[in-house]
């Protein structure tokens, strides 16, 4: 594989996804190009909601916006994960069309209101 386009994408959905992908940033060559793809143009930091909800944080001290990782070299692309094909390591988001030669899921599944993952009516 060519390292000078080496193209790594993460399919971030919070704390995992921006950790998997910063530390990738960290650690590859600057050849390779590593995309974060997230839902939210800001990322919440949500083991401090605790603290927020008592008083002891600010809403404003637990958010980023995500386009600051663009300044550590990171990509960011906005929009919703619609099909994963892993086998043509491509992803459809939001109507645009990912190729990678990597790629890190760490999306989370969404159920319903009032379903749970694993029951009848949330799916396995």
């Amino acid at each position: 594989m060519d390292a000078a386009k080496t193209v790594v994408v993460v399919l971030g959905d919070g704390v995992g996804g921006l950790v998997a992908a910063s530390a990738l940033r960290r650690r590859l060559p600057c050849t390779h190009r590593v995309v974060l793809v997230d839902r939210k143009r800001e990322h919440l930091y949500a083991p401090s909601l605790p603290w927020l909800m008592v008083g002891l944080r600010k809403a404003v001290s637990i958010q980023q916006p995500l386009a600051r990782l663009q300044r550590k070299g990171l990509q960011v692309r906005l929009g919703e994960v619609e099909k994963i094909d892993p086998e043509a390591r491509r992803v459809a988001v939001s109507g645009e069309i990912l190729d990678a030669d990597y790629l890190v899921c760490r999306a989370r599944r969404r159920v319903g209101r009032g379903s749970r993952a694993g029951s009848a009516r949330g799916g396995a």
